[in-house]
């Protein structure tokens, strides 16, 4: 048939063959394309690099090793990275950051910042980090702070007739009282700025001194009435008489003690003394008290209490 295709074996002999790729000449084609990504001002965009079919295998050798080392080894930094000095409560040391703010390049340097609580930073936290810029942190130290206050006590004095007028005895010792406050103190940078009262509790609860302060009149003393009368009549003229006494009773001594019983310049015996008006012990009284009972005894009973000679 005229215009027919010719099928028949002699004709298929006769047509040029078609050439079938390799399947390694499909692998290497297919490593021709390539995804890019790049990081330009904080945006990321996506280039493809596509060859031409090769037509050979050589051909897609060559093209697959121009593009493969562009994308994994020669590749452009997500960001351009910097170096500052970062100075953290006094202590620095040298950082280096790809972050796009201060605050992010803070946060991967491992320093938290909160602001808000009073944290200082020498520059702004969204600012884009430079190199050779000195970044000061100074953070608040939160610490607890006690302190005691000390309140002395007062005296009160309280009148009582069971004590003798102008004798003073203490009822209830006193006692300071001590307050504890505790502060909360903030710092930044080794400066307080802040104190709080947290708490205030009584340590110590004030406790006021009472003395009791006699007012009963002292009982006078009495001597039978030819002593006080002798006493009433005395004109100092047995006073060198009594010198002379004493010195030998006492050796002049108003607290000589006589281990037999006997006290103070004349050697009273206690009984003697509360005999003529005495209180206590002689050698308690004073030199003029001692010669005045010596007087009453004279009076009353004459030289012979004493075995000196007057």
């Amino acid at each position: 048939m005229t215009g027919a295709a010719d099928f028949s074996p002699q004709a298929a002999a006769q047509a040029p063959r078609r050439r079938v790729p390799s399947r390694s000449s499909v692998a290497r084609a297919g490593a021709v394309a390539a995804a890019v990504s790049l990081a330009v001002s904080g945006a990321a965009y996506a280039a493809v690099l596509q060859a031409r079919p090769a037509g050979s295998a050589a051909g897609a050798d060559a093209v697959a090793a121009a593009v493969l080392p562009a994308i994994g080894q020669g590749a452009t930094p997500a960001a351009n990275t910097v170096t500052f000095q970062l100075v953290v409560d006094g202590q620095g040391r040298e950082v280096s950051t790809s972050a796009g703010s201060w605050g992010q390049a803070l946060l991967e340097a491992g320093v938290g910042v909160d602001t808000a609580a009073g944290d200082r930073v020498s520059v702004a936290l969204d600012g884009v980090p430079s190199a050779g810029e000195t970044v000061v942190v100074d953070r608040v130290v939160v610490s607890s702070e006690s302190k005691e206050d000390k309140e002395a006590y007062a005296t009160v004095e309280e009148e009582t007739d069971e004590l003798d007028k102008g004798e003073r005895k203490v009822k209830t010792p006193g006692v300071d009282g001590v307050t504890r406050t505790t502060y909360t103190v903030r710092t930044v940078g080794g400066q307080e700025v802040s104190r709080e009262v947290a708490a205030q509790v009584v340590a110590t609860a004030k406790v006021d001194e009472v003395v009791l302060v006699g007012t009963k009149e002292k009982k006078s003393s009495s001597a039978p009435a030819g002593a006080a009368q002798a006493l009433a009549n005395d004109d100092g003229s047995l006073d060198d008489d009594f010198a002379r006494l004493a010195q030998c009773e006492s050796g002049g001594n108003p607290r000589a003690v006589n281990p037999a019983g006997y006290y103070g310049l004349y050697q009273f015996s206690l009984s003697t003394w509360a005999s003529v008006g005495g209180t206590g012990n002689p050698i308690d009284a004073s030199p003029e008290e001692q010669l005045m009972r010596a007087k009453i005894l004279q009076a009353r009973s004459g030289w012979g209490q004493w075995g000196c000679p007057h």
